[in-house]
């Protein structure tokens, strides 16, 4: 039987799956593997953008509010364990290591979906990838430099979407000399 072509995104995010289970196994450290979960849903949302971002569109602020509520807590975990000692188990630890990231992707999603810079400047759907290859040199460098996590936060966001629109205007300009 031939591999029909519809069946490649799922089954390339299978194989994708297998592999990060194979690494969880084979006991690499997780920072190997907590972004990969993102790459998956970067590829689907490529397919299926224009309904992804429709929904996005009819989201309330109260889904806001509760998504930044869930990225704080998930991101700054050790403060929610203090304080319900069931969460305080590995397992959890654990998994907020890959739900922040997908997490701060929604966040962005719903936050670009929503940002106009100047009269004639709206960001639109297309620096999604930039915004997923500058995320984690920003938090990096940012985590570094600012202790103050509520501050850093909002600086990571802003410097992340001010970064991506950059690189972003970069890869055009380079694409156009290629003529890609």
């Amino acid at each position: 039987m031939r591999f029909v072509p519809r069946y490649k995104l799922p089954a390339l995010s299978l194989a994708i799956v297998f592999m990060l289970a194979g690494m969880l196994l084979a006991g690499l450290p997780h920072w190997w593997i907590n972004a990969s979960p993102c790459f998956i849903i970067g590829l689907w949302y490529y397919k299926y953008e224009y309904p992804i971002m429709n929904q996005m569109n009819k989201v309330k602020k109260w889904h806001f509010i509760t998504l930044i509520l869930l990225f704080l807590c998930t991101y700054r975990l050790d403060i929610v364990q203090d304080h319900i000692q069931m969460l305080s188990r590995w397992r959890y630890t654990y998994a907020s290591f890959y739900l922040v990231n997908i997490l701060f992707i929604l966040l962005v999603l719903y936050i670009l979906q929503r940002v106009n810079f100047g009269k004639n400047i709206k960001v639109t759907q297309n620096c999604y990838y930039e915004i997923y290859l500058m995320q984690g040199t920003v938090f990096l460098l940012l985590d570094t430099m600012i202790h103050n996590r509520p501050l850093f936060f909002i600086l990571a966001i802003v410097s992340t979407i001010i970064s991506s629109l950059g690189m972003h205007w970069i890869n055009k300009r380079i694409m156009r000399v290629l003529k890609i």
